[in-house]
C-alpha cells in the first residue's frame, strides 16, 4: 500500500523521470521497467521520449522497441528484460 491509499506505488515512474531529467539513465531506465513490469507501461513510452528530447535517438528506439515487444506478447511481461 502506498501513502496515496490506492495501492498503487506512484513514486516509482516519478522517480524515473526525475533521474532521466538529471541525466541517471540507467536508474531511470530500471525504474521505468520496474514500472512497466507493473502494468503500467507509459512510463517506458515517457522516458523513451524524454530520452529522444534530450538527443538519445537510439536509446529512445531501445525503449520503444521493448514496449512494442512487451505490447505483443499476450502472455509475458510488458517488458522483457
Amino acid at each position: 500500500m502506498t501513502g496515496n491509499g490506492s495501492g498503487r506505488d506512484n513514486t516509482r515512474p516519478e522517480l524515473a523521470k526525475l533521474r532521466e531529467r538529471a541525466g541517471e539513465r540507467d536508474g531511470a531506465e530500471r525504474l521505468a521497467h520496474e514500472t512497466a513490469d507493473a502494468g503500467n507501461t507509459i512510463e517506458l513510452a515517457q522516458v523513451a521520449a524524454l530520452r529522444e528530447e534530450a538527443g538519445d535517438r537510439d536509446g529512445a528506439e531501445r525503449l520503444r522497441a521493448l514496449l512494442r515487444r512487451g505490447l505483443d506478447a499476450d502472455d509475458e511481461s510488458p517488458v522483457d528484460r
